[in-house]
């Protein structure tokens, strides 16, 4: 009896020393894989992080003799060019599941391109401009050679009627002469009608003989 008391005694120790074994490697598996995810979850790997973005154009503006003073033409329309941002990231695993709600760093570099450029507007301001403006009773108004040198100074087709303001009809022509000198036209006097006399006698023959002169 105390024999088998004694075997069964070392059965449950032995099953229970087995447990125990199990159980320590249990834990050690278990750690070891712990270590394991955690050291695959920090492996890095990189990616890149593409966003396109506007490029502005830029307005440019030129000088033209054929437009007047003060007048603007658009020469060409503007439009935004597109440029492209390229991220690369190089983050641990575990960062690609939970970066959208987490606030993980990455290591990055940025890079820009210009994949359309930009077409800038082109803006034409006038400098055409008139010395003298012609009047309809043959006058005309004028700035001076040294006034007109002014770039900002001289007649345009906007310009008040400089004629109209100073009672010499209203303007006709505006002109970087001034007009012609009018010629005046004499006529050519009438022709007078010949006076003529008639003086008659008698000649000797009886007879009459008549001279006009």
């Amino acid at each position: 009896m105390r024999k088998a008391k004694v075997k069964k005694y070392r059965q449950l120790k032995e099953k229970d020393s087995g447990l125990r074994k199990i159980s320590y490697m249990r834990k050690h598996i278990m750690l070891y894989f712990v270590i394991a995810i955690t050291g695959i979850a920090a492996i890095p790997l990189p990616s890149t992080l593409t966003k396109t973005f506007s490029v502005p154009y830029t307005t440019q503006y030129i000088q033209s003799s054929e437009i007047e003073l003060g007048e603007t033409q658009i020469n060409q329309q503007g439009s935004n060019g597109q440029g492209l941002t390229k991220t690369k990231l190089l983050s641990p695993i575990f960062a690609y599941i939970i970066r959208k709600s987490g606030n993980i760093k990455y290591s990055m570099q940025v890079t820009t391109e210009t994949t359309q450029a930009p077409v800038n507007k082109v803006v034409a301001n006038g400098t055409k401009k008139y010395q003298y403006m012609w009047c309809s009773n043959g006058s005309y108004r004028y700035y001076t050679n040294d006034q007109f040198k002014n770039a900002l100074t001289g007649f345009t087709h906007k310009s008040p009627d400089n004629c109209a303001e100073n009672k010499a009809g209203h303007m006709t022509q505006l002109s970087d002469a001034a007009p012609p000198t009018p010629t005046t036209i004499y006529k050519t006097a009438p022709t007078l009608p010949t006076r003529t006399t008639t003086h008659c006698y008698n000649d000797f023959l009886g007879g009459v003989t008549c001279s006009t002169y």
